[in-house]
């Protein structure tokens, strides 16, 4: 077994080296490697640093169903809900929105024997609880923020410096990886990380989906507390590359005594060759045991804890998309649960949706038989495939709801259903197969007769105004 620098203090919350001394002090037993299971130290909620137990609400009750394997946002294989559907057993769920993760607000003068007693104020008129979030039960955008909140929010040249150093790190990854994205801001994650670091906890929230970019989509998340800027944050984060062992499951080589999402978890998400979109969140809370709250938000999220990347050249994967040994597709971004393709950076849409960035909805005639027999409404939320199966009892498509967002191909182009795109005939081209009117035509185009724009369609491409092509528009 390999022997590491320091002790593997649990890291799913990570925090400075001088407050890792004083925790460890609370607790003895976790010194030189033998990191007591935290269940056995905090109960079902599993607790990723040594600290006070905290307080949950009646909302968390089914919390403590969960067997012992959460601390990065992963359910036990053993879960009941597994055989109904919410998970594949082959999926690293790592913060997702469907997890029932532990969740909870530090607060100093508060101690109590029961771990569960925290509640969370969730407030349906929050200006930032709109109608998208309102149908996701108990999301973190119509949670209240803490009393205690003094300053919050993510400056420009933070924003800067975190997607650099991501970055930065990415491609330099070891072994090399062939197909690892460069990764870009998204305001849409970092909204919900804000709200989250409003919070002032230590643990990370159950419901952070972002719907625009799929309701089903992963989002990942990184947490920390106490450090004095993101540099140092994300710094930390990468030092768990030292222990980490590119395709070797984790349990072979980490201690029983620790936790595996703990040790490696944040490096490996920063790793993950998937990931394209980050956005964080930073909140300075008064008379709270860290203070300072970070928190980052990745789309899509972590799936794999031993092959998170593809080992080989750096590139290899996108050989014309290469910047800084990584893919790079530009601000190209996959909505709807939409894939961004590493070899041709165009998105990939699911069944419902088309067009560049998967935003056309294009809904079916009606919704599968089994909708509203075997499946009811409750089962949006959780399940993937009924939401495609059965887009009008989930509210994606409204009854006489228009094909394609009610395109419409002009001048005898076809509109394909399956991409929602016209396919047009010269010399008309486009979105919608206009005529390109913009722009003045040609000098020569005076010199034909009229009889040419009969003839020649290039002639017609090139003098639409002569060939009279704009007046049809």
């Amino acid at each position: 077994m390999p022997q590491f620098d320091r002790s593997l203090f649990p890291r799913n919350f990570i925090i400075p080296e001088r407050r890792r001394t004083n925790a460890e002090s609370m607790f003895p037993s976790m010194n030189n490697m033998n990191i007591p299971r935290p269940h056995e130290t905090f109960g079902p909620e599993r607790s990723q640093i040594s600290v006070a137990p905290e307080h949950h609400s009646q909302n968390t009750e089914r919390i403590s169903q969960t067997s012992s394997g959460n601390l990065f946002g992963f359910e036990p294989t053993d879960r009941a809900q597994f055989g109904q559907g919410f998970f594949k057993p082959d999926q690293i769920q790592n913060m997702t929105s469907q997890t029932d993760v532990p969740f909870g607000n530090w607060n100093s003068q508060r101690w109590s024997s029961n771990p569960r007693d925290v509640s969370f104020n969730i407030d349906l008129k929050l200006a930032t609880c709109t109608e998208e979030y309102q149908k996701l039960p108990n999301h973190t955008m119509c949670l209240a923020d803490k009393a205690n909140l003094n300053v919050s929010g993510v400056s420009d040249s933070d924003q800067a410096e975190i997607v650099r150093l991501h970055n930065e790190f990415r491609g330099t990854v070891m072994p090399e990886a062939s197909d690892i994205f460069t990764m870009k801001w998204d305001d849409r994650l970092a909204i919900v990380a804000q709200k989250w670091a409003n919070q002032c906890s230590r643990h990370h929230d159950r419901m952070r989906t972002v719907p625009s970019l799929g309701k089903h989509t992963l989002i990942g998340q990184n947490l920390a507390g106490g450090f004095s800027n993101w540099s140092s944050v994300i710094k930390e984060w990468w030092t768990e590359n030292v222990i980490w062992r590119y395709g070797i499951e984790p349990s072979t080589y980490i201690p029983e005594t620790s936790d595996v999402a703990e040790t490696i978890g944040h490096y490996i998400q920063m790793t993950y060759n998937a990931t394209y979109l980050v956005g964080c969140g930073f909140a300075y809370c008064d008379e709270s045991q860290f203070e300072k709250y970070y928190v980052c938000n990745y789309a899509p999220g972590l799936r794999s804890y031993t092959h998170p990347f593809t080992v080989g050249e750096r590139c290899q994967a996108c050989p014309h998309w290469c910047r800084d040994g990584k893919c790079d597709c530009g601000g190209r971004v996959c909505n709807n649960g939409g894939t961004l393709s590493m070899r041709t950076c165009q998105c990939e849409c699911g069944p419902l949706y088309a067009g560049p960035s998967c935003d056309i909805l294009r809904c079916p005639f009606h919704d599968h038989p089994d909708c509203g027999v075997k499946y009811q409404k409750d089962h949006c939320v959780v399940l993937p495939e009924v939401n495609q199966d059965c887009p009008y009892m989930c509210d994606r498509c409204a009854q006489g709801h228009v094909l394609c967002g009610g395109r419409i191909c002009f001048n005898g182009g076809v509109l394909k259903e399956t991409t929602c795109q016209c396919s047009c005939s010269p010399p008309f081209a486009g979105e919608t197969c206009e005529a390109n009117c913009g722009d003045p035509d040609d000098a020569e185009c005076q010199r034909w007769p009229d009889v040419f724009c009969h003839w020649n369609y290039q002639i017609q491409k090139q003098c639409p105004h002569r060939c009279k092509l704009c007046s049809m528009q």
